[in-house]
């Protein structure tokens, strides 16, 4: 694990912060006492999966944690081990899911909701350059076919039991260069967008077999992102967010990649680490984006952008941002304050906090909650002092935060039920013993 910060406190006693929270120690350094309960700190990497109708399942690879269930009671579990990867979760047979721990090969699948899980690499060559993690995804219209980016793109038409590449290597071939992210038109299994830790924008028109490079300049970035989505409505039009400073950092194409659009708007300088879409029945668009601070939306299609806060959601590092219609709601995964959702969460209610947000330009203070906070920094009223759910503080952004009719709540107490023991790899998942496990 990594250690993050070390410090005495005023009796003497050893605080360290590491990838598995904030522990004490009495004595030196001899032996150590957990200061995790109730706190939610875990660090997802781009890596979730959602159930399309049990709203407290979640699983999610965790940095130097595994990865982490969390089942129908709402009981966080321990389903694999080392670094836990990106998942995949079968949308019509839940208890199929896959997860992986870092680099490539280390492919696991479980057919019994995780309680057990077998090696699923069979066809993958292991010596092939990862961005850490391997993404894995299941092609959106047939639930037997999975496909998983190392330098190049593999396909499993038999739920992960053997794998073949169908492409090259789509990087330029530094030592280094993977592909970060995958994502396959909703409506066209045909077409498929992948990006690269080299700075490359590819689309492929014929399932993943061929690929052409449509932008080039995106800048270096070692790790796997959720950056890419295709609209649901047109598979021409896709939407990709940009994980770097001084940049566009919000991307829309309208013709398959030929062209590109800024949509940042109003946004500040800063990286944007996943990005979500969602068209209404009425014809409303609504963009949802991850940045290295908060959770925003747009209505207008960026032209502005509303920053959602909340007191269980402060400035942090948002690794996954995914809205589901069927049960309106927004899911949340980030780096060091665990993950959320978001409730209740119909098109109407984020129409009217944009609308609310348009009302605040002239200057106005957000004081909708009728509360008497007094104005901070940032021109803002929230009271920070509250924790409920439905109080969402400022975050000192650009934008006006806005408030939720109800918070975002926090799928909280994985630190301490992960912590309280530790293996390093679930006794069910053991690896074959030449698996890689190297660090960057």
């Amino acid at each position: 694990m990594d250690l993050h910060a070390i410090a005495f406190d005023a009796s003497g006693r050893l605080l360290a912060g590491t990838d598995v929270g904030v522990h004490r120690s009495d004595n030196a350094g001899n032996a150590w006492r957990s200061l995790n309960e109730g706190l939610s700190i875990a660090q997802f990497y781009p890596s979730v999966s959602i159930h399309p109708s049990d709203e407290n399942f979640f699983l999610g690879g965790l940095q130097d944690n595994g990865t982490a269930r969390r089942g129908s009671n709402g009981t966080w579990s321990r389903v694999l081990g080392a670094d836990g990867g990106y998942t995949a979760l079968h949308p019509d047979s839940p208890n199929i899911l896959f997860s992986q721990t870092q680099h490539t090969g280390n492919l696991f699948k479980s057919t019994n909701g995780g309680k057990n899980f077998q090696d699923s690499s069979s066809g993958i060559n292991s010596s092939d350059r990862d961005a850490f993690m391997c993404p894995t995804v299941f092609d959106p219209n047939d639930p037997n076919v999975l496909f998983y980016g190392t330098h190049r793109i593999y396909r499993s038409t038999n739920l992960g039991d053997s794998w073949s590449a169908i492409s090259g290597d789509l990087t330029d071939g530094g030592p280094l260069a993977a592909i970060r992210a995958i994502a396959w038109a909703p409506s066209d299994s045909s077409i498929v967008y992948a990006s690269t830790t080299d700075g490359k924008l590819l689309v492929g028109d014929d399932g993943g077999t061929q690929w052409t490079a449509r932008l080039t300049d995106l800048g270096d970035w070692s790790r796997i992102t959720r950056d890419i989505t295709i609209a649901q409505w047109d598979v021409d039009t896709a939407y990709m967010g940009v994980p770097r400073f001084g940049v566009d950092q919000v991307l829309k194409t309208a013709d398959r990649g030929e062209s590109w659009t800024a949509l940042d708007g109003d946004l500040p300088d800063i990286p944007v680490n996943a990005v979500d879409v969602h068209r209404s029945e009425t014809g409303d668009i609504f963009l949802f984006i991850g940045t290295d601070r908060d959770v925003r939306i747009s209505c207008d299609e960026g032209g502005h952008w509303t920053t959602l806060a909340d007191a269980d959601l402060p400035n942090t590092i948002v690794t996954e941002v995914r809205y589901q219609p069927d049960l309106e709601r927004l899911v949340v995964a980030t780096q060091g304050r665990g993950a959320g959702r978001v409730e209740n969460a119909a098109p109407e209610e984020f129409s009217e906090i944009c609308a609310s947000n348009d009302d605040d330009d002239d200057g106005g203070e957000d004081d909708d909650d009728g509360d008497d906070g007094s104005e901070n920094e940032n021109g803002d009223t929230s009271d920070h002092d509250s924790g409920s759910d439905d109080d969402l503080s400022g975050c000192g952004c650009r934008s006006n935060p806005r408030r939720l009719p109800v918070g975002l709540v926090a799928l909280s107490g994985i630190a301490a039920q992960l912590h309280r023991r530790r293996p390093r790899r679930a006794p069910s998942a053991q690896p074959p013993a030449n698996r890689r496990t190297r660090s960057r």
